[in-house]
Protein backbone atom coordinates (compact mmCIF):
# COMPACT_ATOMS: atom_id res chain seq x y z
CA UNK A 1 0.00 0.00 0.00
CA UNK A 2 1.54 3.32 -0.93
CA UNK A 3 1.33 6.17 1.96
CA UNK A 4 -0.48 8.64 -0.31
CA UNK A 5 -3.69 5.65 -0.86
CA UNK A 6 -3.72 5.07 2.96
CA UNK A 7 -4.10 8.40 3.65
CA UNK A 8 -7.10 9.02 1.60
CA UNK A 9 -8.54 6.05 3.50
CA UNK A 10 -7.81 7.08 6.64
CA UNK A 11 -9.62 10.76 5.67
CA UNK A 12 -12.72 8.77 3.48
CA UNK A 13 -12.89 6.74 7.60
CA UNK A 14 -12.87 10.01 9.28
CA UNK A 15 -15.55 11.37 6.98
CA UNK A 16 -17.80 8.74 7.08
CA UNK A 17 -17.65 8.97 10.98
CA UNK A 18 -18.38 12.39 11.29
CA UNK A 19 -21.36 12.06 8.89
CA UNK A 20 -22.76 8.93 11.37
CA UNK A 21 -22.07 10.97 14.80
CA UNK A 22 -24.31 13.97 13.12
CA UNK A 23 -26.59 11.41 12.53
CA UNK A 24 -26.55 9.53 15.96
CA UNK A 25 -26.76 13.35 17.41
CA UNK A 26 -29.58 14.04 15.35
CA UNK A 27 -31.16 10.78 16.18
CA UNK A 28 -30.57 11.71 19.77
CA UNK A 29 -32.38 15.30 20.14
CA UNK A 30 -35.17 14.11 18.01
CA UNK A 31 -35.90 11.40 20.69
CA UNK A 32 -35.39 14.14 23.38
CA UNK A 33 -37.78 16.80 21.87
CA UNK A 34 -40.30 14.07 21.36
CA UNK A 35 -39.90 12.47 24.89
CA UNK A 36 -40.08 16.16 25.86
CA UNK A 37 -43.51 17.06 24.50
CA UNK A 38 -45.27 13.95 25.10
CA UNK A 39 -44.13 14.93 28.68
CA UNK A 40 -45.73 18.50 28.31
CA UNK A 41 -48.92 17.19 26.57
CA UNK A 42 -49.76 13.95 29.01
CA UNK A 43 -49.04 16.03 32.06
CA UNK A 44 -50.56 18.68 31.61
CA UNK A 45 -48.42 21.32 31.50
CA UNK A 46 -50.20 23.37 29.00
CA UNK A 47 -53.58 22.98 30.36
CA UNK A 48 -53.27 26.34 30.72
CA UNK A 49 -52.60 27.58 27.12
CA UNK A 50 -55.11 26.12 25.89
CA UNK A 51 -57.86 26.47 28.08
CA UNK A 52 -60.65 29.45 27.37
CA UNK A 53 -59.73 32.71 29.45
CA UNK A 54 -61.62 33.23 32.01
CA UNK A 55 -60.75 36.40 33.41
CA UNK A 56 -64.35 37.17 35.46
CA UNK A 57 -64.58 34.65 38.79
CA UNK A 58 -62.94 34.29 42.22
CA UNK A 59 -60.83 31.95 43.64
CA UNK A 60 -61.99 30.09 46.33
CA UNK A 61 -60.27 27.63 49.09
CA UNK A 62 -62.05 24.19 49.52
CA UNK A 63 -62.56 23.45 53.38
CA UNK A 64 -62.82 20.48 55.01
CA UNK A 65 -65.43 18.48 53.98
CA UNK A 66 -66.22 20.62 50.78
CA UNK A 67 -67.19 18.31 47.55
CA UNK A 68 -66.67 19.80 43.98
CA UNK A 69 -70.59 19.49 44.18
CA UNK A 70 -71.20 21.71 47.29
CA UNK A 71 -68.93 24.15 46.14
CA UNK A 72 -70.41 24.45 42.18
CA UNK A 73 -73.98 24.02 44.31
CA UNK A 74 -73.25 27.47 45.89
CA UNK A 75 -71.00 29.15 43.33
CA UNK A 76 -73.30 28.05 40.25
CA UNK A 77 -75.29 30.83 38.08
CA UNK A 78 -79.43 30.48 39.04
CA UNK A 79 -80.96 27.76 37.27
CA UNK A 80 -77.80 26.38 35.81
CA UNK A 81 -77.56 22.83 36.04
CA UNK A 82 -74.75 21.82 38.98
CA UNK A 83 -73.30 18.97 36.68
CA UNK A 84 -72.27 21.22 34.13
CA UNK A 85 -71.37 23.87 36.16
CA UNK A 86 -68.62 21.35 38.22
CA UNK A 87 -67.67 20.59 34.36
CA UNK A 88 -66.46 23.71 33.60
CA UNK A 89 -64.96 24.14 37.03
CA UNK A 90 -63.04 21.39 36.43
CA UNK A 91 -61.90 22.58 32.83
CA UNK A 92 -60.95 25.85 34.17
CA UNK A 93 -58.90 24.78 36.74
CA UNK A 94 -57.34 21.69 34.57
CA UNK A 95 -59.15 19.09 36.63
CA UNK A 96 -59.29 15.13 35.73
CA UNK A 97 -61.56 14.03 38.62
CA UNK A 98 -63.82 15.89 41.09
CA UNK A 99 -62.12 15.49 44.03
CA UNK A 100 -61.23 18.51 45.87
CA UNK A 101 -59.10 18.63 48.93
CA UNK A 102 -58.85 20.70 52.27
CA UNK A 103 -56.68 24.19 51.35
CA UNK A 104 -57.33 23.46 47.79
CA UNK A 105 -57.48 26.61 45.38
CA UNK A 106 -60.29 26.73 43.11
CA UNK A 107 -61.05 29.42 40.38
CA UNK A 108 -64.95 29.87 39.69
CA UNK A 109 -66.20 31.84 36.74
CA UNK A 110 -68.40 34.35 37.60
CA UNK A 111 -71.80 34.05 37.75
CA UNK A 112 -74.42 35.09 34.80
Amino acid sequence: MTMEYHSAYIIKKARRQSVLNRQRRAAVIAVLLAAAVMWAVFSGALNGLFAPAETVGEYVSANRGDSLWSIAEEYKPEGEDTRAFMRSIMKINGMDAAIVYEGQILFIPAKG
